[in-house]
């Protein structure tokens, strides 16, 4: 055993030796010798790496696709009874039962079996003006999203529909339908968050402007022939993504991110810390770089504004599970019927959500779309058409990772850009949808006719805001997806007709409660009129209404208000020995 140690340690001792004489050799060539000798030595094992590195990936992703090839997925068309009351904060909690998908991935799994984390895809769907909710699934967690949708909205009707995009074609040009749109994404690091629902109530009157309203109300005003497709595909994440936000806190606070180096490390780098030194004490200059000397971090009264709203929108970003995301919309539609100027209007709903303070989020169709910002027409139509065919098997694949980069969104944003609109969250006033029975045709479904048959105009004009619009013409609980889409249609009927009926019993049974509330209001005022029923008597059996909450009064106004004297509560024997005024002492 001593021989061992004694020879590793002669071992040691040799290469070290040899690595300080190599440097100072290299020390004492110029600059264009020394990168040469450099090159000749140790270029071939960039090349090595690289190429190694390539195969591994090969060969994982090939593992990986095989998994995946393995996989089955079905579609789930969601309707939501139109006169609920819940807020996106329901939308909320579903999309965080989602994340009980998420697994721990062993190192066996990732390199053996090639397991991957499965994702949802949550859409939305307009179809000649029809709007509908879908949920892309593993058929495995079908029973996840069903449990998830129906705990936040109990009459919820959840029915299995074909893929809405297998008519659309996979290779541009084609001579029937054009298509634009493409991925969004952040302006900024995902660690900022986006405007959430939670920004869009009024601070006076606590009202709810619903950011998703105005897309749906366009995307309702699509006419014959067109449709506009909005997918966000979603990844349960882990918590890795923390650490990036607590990075970027302390790059705004100017502390310091060094990773502490393990020993392993340090031994590694120990020969590229000798080059660098040589190289720093020859010429003067850092061949690895190196970080300049430690500022102290801010104080709170050193940050601006916008980085006190920055930290705190991080921190409540960290708060809500995560997931990894991409984003798609796209306009469709036949040829003679398409119009590129509407994918803008669509766009403009989004726009409401950004924030020039935190982030934002735009189109990146120029890479991952179909931008088209090239000089020359025959490589603009080649590009133009490539990038068609490839975004269109990206969207109909429910591709997540081969276009714009995933990124981290919460489960508040996710909230935020799918949710189901109510009266509570639209507002009675502005909510008047489209009043139609089941199974009937819309009123602003379009209708051909001998003189409109070569006329390209949509039903209704896109608008930029809901002040446009004298009334919202969406519809987010009608049968038109299933009718034409749904795998089993019998069995959707069927379940139709019972929901139908349940619902006509709940408001029934609503309806006849309130009335029976109002009866038993008019009997007792009446029963005071005529003397039956004194006013003791009533205090004593109150009804059971809603009461408005008193408005509480500010300031000296509250203190000496004399209406607040029927009181029982006595007044402490030393209230006035501690410097407290009389009750009566006149102001001014």
């Amino acid at each position: 055993m001593g021989d061992i140690l004694t020879a590793l340690s002669t071992w040691f001792a040799d290469l070290w030796i040899n690595i300080f004489a190599y440097l100072i050799q290299l020390g004492k060539l110029p600059l264009p010798l020394l990168v040469l000798r450099l090159l000749i030595d140790f270029g071939w094992l960039v090349i090595v790496w690289i190429f190694l590195w390539g195969l591994l990936r090969l060969y994982l992703r090939s593992r990986q696709m095989k998994f995946l090839s393995q996989q089955r997925y079905i579609l789930l068309a969601i309707d939501i009874p139109h006169d609920t009351e819940q807020t996106p904060k329901a939308a909320e909690n579903l999309i965080t039962n989602l994340s009980g998908a998420h697994s721990q991935i062993t190192f066996r799994e990732k390199w053996m079996e090639g397991v991957v984390q499965l994702h949802f895809a949550l859409e939305i769907v307009s179809i000649e003006g029809h709007v509908q909710f879908l949920v892309y699934t593993p058929v495995q967690f079908r029973e996840l999203v069903e449990a998830a949708v129906q705990s936040q909205y109990p009459e919820a009707e959840i029915t299995e529909v074909e893929d809405y995009t297998k008519e659309f074609p996979e290779k541009f040009p084609d001579d029937k339908y054009n298509w634009k749109g493409g991925d969004l994404g952040p302006v900024k690091s995902h660690v900022y968050p986006f405007r959430t629902y939670l920004d869009f109530e009024h601070t006076l009157d606590s009202e709810f402007k619903d950011p998703l309203a105005l897309v749906l109300e366009n995307m309702s005003r699509l006419g014959k022939g067109e449709q506009a497709w909005f997918q966000v595909i979603v990844r349960p994440e882990g918590f890795d993504w923390l650490d990036e936000c607590k990075a970027e806190v302390k790059k705004i606070l100017g502390e310091s991110n060094a990773a502490k180096q393990s020993l392993a490390q340090k031994i590694l780098l120990a020969p590229f810390n000798a080059i660098g030194a040589v190289f720093e004490g020859a010429l003067g200059m850092k061949l690895f770089g190196g970080s300049s000397p430690d500022k102290p971090p801010k104080k709170m009264l050193d940050l601006k504004p916008e980085e006190l709203t920055q930290i705190k929108a991080i921190q409540d970003k960290k708060h809500k599970i995560g997931f990894m995301c991409n984003i798609r919309l796209f306009y469709l539609a036949e040829r003679t019927h398409f119009k590129g100027p509407r994918v803008s209007a669509l766009i403009g709903g989004l726009k409401q959500l950004n924030s020039n303070v935190i982030n934002s989020l735009r189109p990146y169709w120029s890479q991952y779309g179909t931008g088209n910002d090239y000089w020359f027409e025959w490589r603009r139509k080649s590009k133009v058409a490539y990038k068609q065919g490839y975004m269109m098997r990206a969207y109909k694949s429910r591709n997540i990772g081969d276009t714009y980069p995933p990124f981290i969104l919460n489960a508040e944003e996710l909230a935020t850009i799918f949710h189901f609109p109510s009266l509570k969250t639209v507002g009675l006033a502005m909510l008047k949808r489209t009043e139609s029975k089941k199974g009937e045709a819309p009123v602003n479904l379009p209708i051909s006719s001998d003189e409109d048959k070569g006329s390209t105009e949509g039903t209704l004009p896109m608008i930029k805001n809901l002040d446009q619009a004298d009334e919202l013409t969406f519809d987010i609980d009608n049968d038109y997806f299933e009718e034409r889409f749904a795998i089993d249609k019998d069995k959707f009927k069927k379940d139709r007709d019972a929901r139908l009926k349940r619902l006509e019993e709940a408001r029934a049974q609503a309806k006849k409660e309130d009335e029976e509330k109002v009866q038993a209001l008019e009997d007792e005022l009446e029963s005071i009129v005529n003397g039956e029923l004194s006013s003791e008597e009533l205090v004593e059996t109150p009804v059971d209404l809603p009461k408005k909450p008193a408005r509480e009064k500010k300031g000296a106004e509250k203190f000496f208000d004399n209406s607040q004297s029927n009181n029982d509560e006595e007044v402490p024997e030393d209230f006035f020995d501690k410097g407290n005024p009389p009750p009566n002492l006149p102001i001014g």
